[in-house]
């Protein structure tokens, strides 16, 4: 069948209308209809359905949607489908339904939803509603008709040859994966699509896939399903095939009937049950069952809670059993999840195959086997053997990339492989953190031997902001509450040593306002020029580097010569020679060690970077500088910046004082520069508060507490490099 993507729609289907009786000739019921009368009656369409709908109307699971059309391809609703299930069991236990606020009573669905409510098919939605007209999810309808037809305990692998197992959820995963075994769903294709609506000819299709006919007595030796009614079974019966017994008398006793298939007990309430003479491959219980005697059944399947006051040859567990002295069960299964047994009896081989089971009672377990964690046991037991999949617990996860990322290749593919991970296929979960931080959402797979993941990772950002020399990239896997991780250390060298090459210092640009001579040198106290280097003509564009006491300025010539001019020569462009960006500590870590290799007569290393306007200290040696603080500055105006230079802490004095402020704790690093803090007024108060921008006379501004810890903590003959 081919299923389709979910379309809200409100039930149609609605009892008779009542009107006036007319003489007319008794109508053909639809089970004695030929098929031609059947397809133009209810106008049943060519395609793939036809023979599940033609099954649906014969056996009166479906009644149309008004004037006898089908309405195959419209999505169905809870009602509609709890109309299907109830005219297939056709109990009369109806549930009390005023704790719910959306089921009228006299809407044409209140019986409907009553049976199915009172049979534990119908669960509601756990906020008092059941939701009659809206439509279901796949996974939804699937629980509801596993429920319906005893179907339970399936194992999960059989959902993992489809591409979107992982799609089902948790509470759904039972319910699909024992209707894909039992062969009453197929999918669509290569995808499960549980997510998406069903439509009713879907729908129609699965409970054909089920039944072969829905009666009310049983030929004689019947071929195919039947569904029943409990009181329709007379002893000697025979059925090759499956049989769904439907029924909600307290008590129930079969004689002489042979079933080659399922017998499913299904109904309301709690039910004793006794099987005298019956020839039964597997009895599946769906009602709260007193099982008094199972002669000659294969095996028994608890579907709902179960109390064995018989001798039982298998048995398995899918709800809560009790297993009665003298009683005994001579093999156990555990199929589902949490469920709990008393073993009173005994009990010969019992395995668990899921998960959190607790076993406790006065009785005996001769062997027991383990396949799942989560197991406690408290009565006897004669052997036990942990045969608990590897899985995490062994897990061993090889990682290769082909090299650390560049800034010409940032990208990097990460491959993993899983090994020592058990022969079987469990659902798991990876996700990758560069850096503690997730790369991707969460990626299900499924876990087994030689499984394969990939990530393909980006390090475009980390390089370009090159804060660090390294990452860590890590994967973490997670299957059944336990988890594994594998972490591996990429280099981003890469990315600091090109941000290290970008390092600048200001550029303070103006122009030769008239023609002048260029000098080698120039004295501050005389203010004299000497050592006659070239012309400079008008207008030339230059780079201040640096001026003395606005009479002399050293510049830079376009083609990088660089000498004194008299200051008055001079038109400095105003703009923003500075950014409002830092480099990080790995780049400035980079720089100092590497880049200029700057060496001090201290452990200390002070670097001003008048482009970004910090002033950031090293401690360490030539080659091991680790930067140790960083902070903002207010360098030198760009009339006269604070200029590029080696040199180093001169001297030291608390203050130098000006007619209006003074400025404290001064540490020289020039002629008549240094760090010390914003002037302050002799009357309290800071005269300039700006910071991170140039706004000197050439001295680096520091706030207090940074021009107090050089005053205090770097000795004079530190190394100062202003670039």
């Amino acid at each position: 069948p081919v299923e389709t993507a979910p379309v809200e729609t409100e039930p149609v289907e609605t009892e008779p209308v009542q009107t006036e009786p007319v003489q007319t000739e008794p109508e053909i019921p639809d089970a004695e209809r030929t098929d031609e009368e059947l397809i133009e009656k209810y106008h049943i369409p060519d395609n793939w359905a036809r023979q599940a709908l033609l099954f649906a109307v014969r056996n009166g699971l479906m009644q149309g949607r008004g004037g006898g059309d089908l309405a195959p391809e419209a999505n169905i609703t809870r009602a509609e489908l709890a109309a299907m299930v109830m005219r297939v069991l056709r109990t009369p236990t109806l549930a009390d339904l005023s704790g719910f606020t959306d089921v009228p009573q006299g809407a044409w669905y209140h019986d409907s939803m009553a049976g199915a409510v009172a049979a534990e098919i119908y669960l509601g939605n756990g906020n008092g509603t059941l939701t009659p007209g809206g439509t279901l999810t796949r996974e939804q309808a699937f629980t509801v008709l596993a429920r319906m037809f005893g179907a339970a305990g399936g194992d999960p692998q059989r959902m993992y040859s489809y591409t979107d197992y992982s799609a089902v959820s948790a509470w759904a995963v039972p319910a699909v994966a024992s209707l894909l075994e039992q062969g009453l769903i197929q999918g669509k294709g290569s995808r499960l699509d549980p997510k998406g609506s069903i439509t009713r000819q879907e729908l129609a299709q699965v409970f054909a896939n089920a039944l072969d006919r829905v009666a009310d007595t049983l030929p004689q030796d019947a071929q195919g399903s039947y569904a029943l009614p409990g009181q329709a079974m007379e002893p000697g019966a025979t059925v090759e095939g499956d049989l769904l017994l439907c029924t909600d008398a307290p008590e129930l006793e079969l004689k002489e009937l042979t079933v080659t298939g399922r017998l499913v007990i299904q109904g309301a309430g709690k039910l004793q049950l006794r099987l005298t003479g019956c020839q039964v491959n597997q009895l599946v219980l769906c009602r709260p069952t007193d099982l008094l005697g199972a002669d000659r059944v294969n095996t028994v399947c608890a579907n709902a809670f179960t109390r064995v006051f018989c001798n039982v040859p298998a048995l398995t567990a899918n709800a809560n059993v009790v297993v009665f002295s003298p009683n005994r069960v001579d093999t156990l299964t555990v199929a589902t999840d949490g469920v709990y047994l008393t073993v009173s009896g005994q009990v010969g081989s019992m395995t668990v195959r899921a998960r959190d089971v607790g076993i406790n009672g006065s009785g005996s377990i001769d062997k027991l086997t383990v396949e799942r964690t989560g197991c406690r046991v408290s009565c006897s037991v004669g052997t036990r053997t942990d045969r608990i999949e590897p899985k995490l617990a062994a897990l061993q996860i090889s990682e290769s990339h082909p090299g650390d990322p560049t800034v010409a290749s940032p990208r990097v593919n990460f491959q993993y492989r899983l090994t020592s991970c058990g022969s079987k296929k469990f659902p798991a979960t990876a996700q990758w953190y560069v850096d503690g931080s997730p790369v991707t959402g969460q990626v299900s797979f499924l876990l087994q031997e030689g499984a394969a993941l990939s990530e393909l990772a980006d390090f475009s950002q980390a390089l370009a902001a090159a804060q660090k020399t390294s990452s860590q990239v890590q994967l973490i896997v997670r299957c059944e509450g336990m988890e594994r991780s594998v972490t591996t250390q990429v280099s981003l060298m890469d990315g600091i040593r090109q941000a290290a090459a970008k390092v600048r210092t200001q550029n303070v640009q103006a122009r030769i306002r008239y023609s002048t001579s260029l000098y080698s040198s120039y004295n501050l106290y005389s203010g004299s020029f000497s050592g006659y280097l070239r012309g400079v003509s008008a207008g030339t564009q230059v780079t201040l580097l640096k001026s003395s006491k606005s009479t002399g300025a050293r510049i830079r010539l376009p083609g990088g010569q660089e000498g004194w001019v008299p200051y008055g020569a001079l038109s400095v462009y105003g703009g923003s020679y500075y950014t409002t960006s830092r480099y990080s500590q790995a780049v400035m870590e980079y720089y100092v060690n590497y880049v200029r290799g700057w060496s001090s007569n201290t452990r200390y290393l002070v670097w001003v970077n008048t482009w970004t306007q910090t002033v950031n200290i090293f401690q360490g040696s030539k080659g091991n500088w680790r930067l140790v603080r960083t902070g903002p500055c207010a360098s030198g105006r760009n009339g006269c910046p604070t200029p590029v230079e080696s040199t180093t802490i001169r001297y030291k004095t608390s203050r130098w004082e000006y007619a209006s402020y003074y400025c404290h704790h001064v540490s020289v690093f020039d002629e008549a520069r240094g760090f010390h803090s914003r002037p302050t007024a002799y009357g309290g108060g800071i005269v300039n508060w700006t910071m991170g921008q140039p706004a000197s006379a050439g001295c680096v501004r520091l706030p207090d507490e940074d021009c107090i810890w050089i005053y205090n903590n770097v000795p004079v003959g530190s190394a100062v490099q202003i670039y």
